[in-house]
């Protein structure tokens, strides 16, 4: 390193160690948060994201408050930042570890824009972090797609739609905290609307196939005054949620909500009282004899197909489970259904974990927990079984297999000219 204030390019920052920790081996970017790298722990041999900041002595003290504030809240959905560092020129170095995946900006160039399903798992999950920040009074404060990061790990099995047989994804998101290093002077601080705002920005820039209930939900997080968004983003992901499934529930359905929490028939006075029940009254024996007649009817021409067909208890949803598997003959089975691998397997739609087993002639069978509670492709591939070495073959030394008779000829001439001896 050089003497205090002299400023040092990132670029030859490759190679050097900061805190006496981490060594940085690769720069990887530049931006408004500064240069950064790539970086191996000296002693554990793990790999690290550095990033090396410019900031006065004051705002340095604030952005590492705000990001020790944040590594206080232990969330699945949340990576803070592991150490900091000031470095003999005054820059200040930020540590975390370095995770395996992609970030959204990467996930979208890569695959395409999130279905429907995955979007959901997504929304969820970011808000669910935000939650926990939150509930404690602090903000995110700078949520994008460079910093919600899906990270990559193995499980024993699929619980949602972002993952495959291979393996699964967990939305985590990074950098919460370090707004404070670039907002300028006089600029307000961000808040938990803000955040709002921003993830739903994120759902509706980067998630396709949504319904028009869920677009409407997330369409009020973009409201300009943040007392028209949702209250929290429990109440957004609470709205998005129910807002999936159009037609199960319609706006009028009897669930209590905050606007509407009873509905009452205002008192028409004396004067109508009477009235009112007159025509109650009548109505009531109108009703009385249509039901007779419609009792009578059914009594005469039998049961009504259609209304047996109404009265029918509705299909459980299904979901359709495809598998590539290896080898192409093998066969799937699972919840008392089985068929060719090749064809995958339909059942109901479940949060229960199922059992599928896949096998085939000549390999071991596999069996693994899987979750059906959306489509999804499994990759399996099944080992073969040992073969049978070291046992004896119990055919006499010398024969091949291929027995073409010549034995039983040759047997056939002693006994000939065994008789003609006689």
């Amino acid at each position: 390193m050089t003497a205090p204030g002299t400023p040092i390019s990132p670029a030859a920052l490759v190679g050097t160690t900061v805190g006496n920790t981490f060594t940085l081996e690769k720069l990887l970017g530049q931006g408004r948060h500064g240069a950064l790298f790539e970086a191996r722990h000296i002693r554990l041999g793990q790999k690290y994201a550095v990033r090396v900041l410019a900031l006065d002595s004051g705002r340095r003290a604030a952005v590492v408050g705000a990001l020790a504030q944040c590594a206080a809240v232990i969330h699945p959905n949340l990576v803070s930042v592991r150490e900091s560092v000031v470095l003999p020129d005054e820059r200040l170095a930020l540590c975390m570890p370095l995770l395996p995946g992609l970030n959204l900006n990467q996930w979208v160039s890569q695959q395409g824009k999130l279905s429907a399903s995955e979007g959901t798992v997504m929304l969820r999950q970011a808000a669910s972090g935000l939650h926990a920040l939150h509930q404690r009074g602090l903000v995110h404060g700078g949520l994008s797609p460079g910093n919600l990061f899906f990270t990559q790990h193995d499980d024993v099995a699929v619980d949602n739609a972002l993952g495959s047989g291979k393996s699964a994804y967990l939305v985590q998101l990074l950098d919460a905290g370090l707004h404070l290093s670039s907002m300028t002077p006089g600029q307000a601080p961000p808040s938990a609307a803000d955040d709002q705002l921003a993830l739903g920005k994120l759902a509706l820039a980067f998630v396709a196939d949504l319904s028009q209930g869920q677009r409407r939900v997330l369409e009020r997080t973009q409201e300009a005054k943040a007392e028209a968004r949702f209250p929290s983003v429990l109440a957004l992901w609470q709205a998005f949620e129910a807002a999936k499934s159009p037609g199960k529930r319609g706006p009028t359905g009897s669930v209590a909500t905050a606007l509407v929490p009873q509905i009452r028939v205002q008192d028409l006075g004396g004067m109508n009282r009477g009235r009112r029940s007159i025509v109650i009254g009548a109505s009531a024996l109108v009703g009385l004899s249509v039901i007779l007649g419609m009792v009578i009817a059914s009594r005469r021409s039998g049961p009504d197909p259609a209304a047996a067909a109404l009265s029918a208890p509705a299909a459980a949803p299904q979901v359709h489970l495809a598998f590539d598997v290896t080898p192409s003959s093998a066969t799937v089975s699972a919840g008392g259904k089985n068929g060719p691998a090749s064809s995958g397997l339909t059942v109901p739609r479940s949060d229960t974990t199922l059992i599928v087993t896949v096998s085939a002639d000549g390999f071991q069978p596999k069996s693994m927990p899987v979750v059906p509670n959306t489509a999804r492709t499994i990759a399996v591939t099944l080992a073969k079984l040992p073969s049978a070495d070291g046992v004896r073959d119990p055919r006499p030394s010398g024969s091949d297999g291929d027995d073409d008779g010549d034995g039983d000829k040759k047997h056939h001439r002693r006994e000939h000219h065994r008789r003609r001896g006689k």
